[in-house]
C-alpha cells in the first residue's frame, strides 16, 4: 500500500467511526453495509463526505453496493474519481 492509500483509508475510517458511531473495529476490509455499519442513507452521507473532502464527483452510476461495501472499495472508487 502507498502512503496516499493509507491516508485515504484512515480518513474514511475516521469518518465512518465518527459519523456512524461504529463501536467495533473498522479495517480496510470490514463489510460496512453487510455488517450494518452503513445503510442506504449512510451511503449518501459518505458520498457527500467524499465529494466535499476530496473534491471529486461521484456519478449516479457509481452508487452501487460494490463501491461502498468496504473502506478498500471506497478508496478504489475515490482513486478512480481523483484521476
Amino acid at each position: 500500500m502507498t502512503d496516499r492509500t493509507d491516508q485515504l483509508e484512515n480518513e474514511i475510517i475516521t469518518f465512518v467511526r465518527n459519523e456512524f458511531e461504529a463501536t467495533g473495529e473498522i479495517e480496510r476490509n470490514t463489510q460496512l453495509i453487510a455488517d450494518g455499519i452503513v445503510d442506504s442513507i449512510g451511503v449518501l452521507r459518505l458520498v457527500r463526505f467524499l465529494e466535499d473532502r476530496f473534491g471529486v464527483q461521484i456519478d449516479p452510476q457509481d452508487l452501487v453496493l460494490e463501491n461502498f461495501a468496504s473502506v478498500k472499495a471506497i478508496v478504489n472508487l475515490l482513486r478512480k474519481r481523483m484521476n
